[in-house]
């Protein structure tokens, strides 16, 4: 889902909001009190949908226009209210529905078609860091409100007091699972190429190119990507050593005729001498041989490939978090499926980082492996800029588009360095277009 434009009026009586939403970057910006915090927890509201949080903030309408991303079509939700009664009316359906404010704040209500088919969009992610100061542990504390579907494994309730990385440790596990499961496929098809190809016919040509190809380095970077890849493809202790073993006898004996055909290369008598002529009948009768395994190279690194293409995101968010954290000597590492931080060599405890690397981790996890971003999808964060220090912020625009270049980001912020120079992509709230001192 991509947000359109949002409009409110008369907001705890006074707020008026028109805003037109870019489909990438978008600063949220405006003077303190302007309203955008409010802003963004009304666009969650009407999108979740959240009838109680609707009912609770004072307004007299709102509306948002957004492109649904399975359609690529418009739609729009919209909200009338007055002192007793809430109206919810959607482009999603030809209905109107309405209820008592009464009966929404004591949960009397019955949900409607038109809520469940708003639920069932592709919701954006609202993160408002709030710092709770802790008087035991005197140091801060972070919790991460999500308002998606209650049943979302990627969820963080706000009534539940847990470790701020634990919703990380799962995105991080799930993805682990999933590459995991994507090699075992690989591993799986690449048997099955090495077997098709052990009945395909090879026909002999009537002689070799040894300059291009039989060089010996190339034989023994072929041998080394043979036995690296027998160790993935789950072979018994056993069978893993006697395949190994036969891949070595083979390298060796082919490498030894080599080396016999190269040191007769220029001799003219060379037609006349038994070794000459013994290491050519060997070359010979095991071309076809010698052409499976360069078949054999080929699948191997193309199965590779594929491998190595199934962690560019967990590469992606390792390289992008460690570009934050090279000032401080911290590296992260995912690969194994678990958070490992690491300084200087020595191992630390997770719970150690201070709360600005644990929300850079934070955020970019979820914009990175986060399930309901991977296509078109919209993501807000209430002042990011909290508990980064200025390089920080000064780095942090751009990471956001290295690490999704699909999403819409909606960033309510009050920090020069976040907005970085990208002044045409700050919106203004209230139509605030040319304030001095906005931010």
């Amino acid at each position: 889902m991509i947000i359109k434009r949002f409009t409110a009026k008369k907001v705890h009586g006074y707020l008026n909001f028109d805003i037109f939403f870019k489909e990438d970057i978008n600063f949220l910006v405006g003077h303190n009190g302007c309203g955008k915090t409010t802003a963004l927890k009304l666009i969650m509201a009407l999108l979740t949908p959240d009838i109680k949080e609707l009912a609770r903030i004072p307004f007299e309408s709102c509306s948002i226009d957004f492109i649904v991303a399975k359609t690529n079509k418009l739609a729009s939700i919209r909200v009338n209210k007055d002192d007793f009664k809430l109206y919810l009316m959607s482009s999603l359906s030809p209905e109107r529905f309405e209820y008592g404010i009464e009966s929404i704040i004591n949960d009397d209500f019955d949900s409607s078609e038109m809520i469940s088919s708003i639920a069932k969009l592709a919701n954006p992610i609202l993160i408002s860091l709030d710092r709770k100061f802790s008087n035991s542990e005197n140091n801060y504390k972070i919790r991460f409100k999500h308002q998606i579907w209650p049943d979302d494994p990627y969820l963080i309730h706000d009534d539940e007091v847990i470790d701020p990385l634990s919703d990380v440790k799962s995105l991080i596990k799930n993805e682990i699972r999933s590459i995991d499961r994507k090699n075992i496929v690989e591993d799986e098809r690449l048997k099955d190429k090495i077997l098709i190809d052990a009945f395909n016919v090879i026909e002999v040509s009537n002689g070799f190119s040894f300059d291009n190809d039989f060089k010996l380095s190339d034989l023994e970077v072929k041998r080394s990507v043979i036995t690296n890849a027998l160790e993935s493809l789950s072979l018994r202790n056993k069978n893993l050593i006697n395949v190994q073993e036969a891949t070595d006898k083979y390298f060796y004996e082919l490498k030894k005729n080599v080396n016999e055909l190269k040191r007769f290369e220029n001799d003219k008598n060379k037609m006349s001498k038994m070794r000459y002529i013994e290491a050519m009948t060997f070359m010979f009768a095991n071309k076809p041989q010698i052409t499976r395994i360069d078949n054999l190279v080929k699948f191997i690194r193309s199965s590779q490939l594929n491998k190595t293409k199934a962690y560019e995101k967990v590469d992606l968010f390792e390289s992008i978090v460690n570009s934050f954290f090279s000032q401080t000597g911290k590296k992260i590492s995912i690969k194994t499926g678990n958070l490992k931080i690491n300084v200087n060599g020595t191992d630390i405890e997770v719970n150690s980082l201070s709360s600005g690397e644990t929300q850079i981790i934070t955020l970019f996890a979820h914009i990175i492996f986060n399930r309901r971003l991977l296509s078109k999808a919209s993501f807000m964060i209430d002042e990011p800029e909290l508990s980064l220090h200025l390089a920080w912020q000064e780095m942090f625009v751009d990471s956001l588009k290295k690490a999704n270049a699909n999403l819409q980001v909606i960033l309510a912020t009050h920090s020069p360095a976040i907005i970085n120079g990208f002044d045409d992509k700050c919106v203004f709230v209230n139509g605030e277009n040319n304030m001095e001192g906005s931010f």
